[in-house]
């Protein structure tokens, strides 16, 4: 999404891409970390709901036409999809 639809600013790509994020996110927001990975659980659990609600703001903000909103959004879910995958 963020380095393939995002530059030449493909909103029907993008607009499908935030549909299956918010599917993604339902199951990740389902899941549990392994017992060896229980001490990054409170750090996890923050990330992944800054993950959720920046998902959840592209998901709305992409029915718009508003190219700056959307570009923002679709930043914000990549910037926060990487501070969750840093912590691992």
């Amino acid at each position: 999404l963020y380095h393939h639809y995002l530059p030449k600013f493909d909103l029907a790509q993008i607009r499908k891409s935030a549909v299956e994020l918010k599917q993604k996110m339902e199951a990740l927001n389902g899941a549990v970390l392994p017992e060896r990975r229980k001490d990054k659980n409170p750090e996890f659990q923050s990330r992944r709901a800054q993950l959720s609600q920046s998902v959840a703001a592209l998901d709305s903000v992409v029915q718009s036409a508003d190219e700056k909103a959307i570009k923002e959004a679709v930043e914000k879910v990549h910037s926060d999809y990487q501070a969750l995958e840093h912590i691992f």
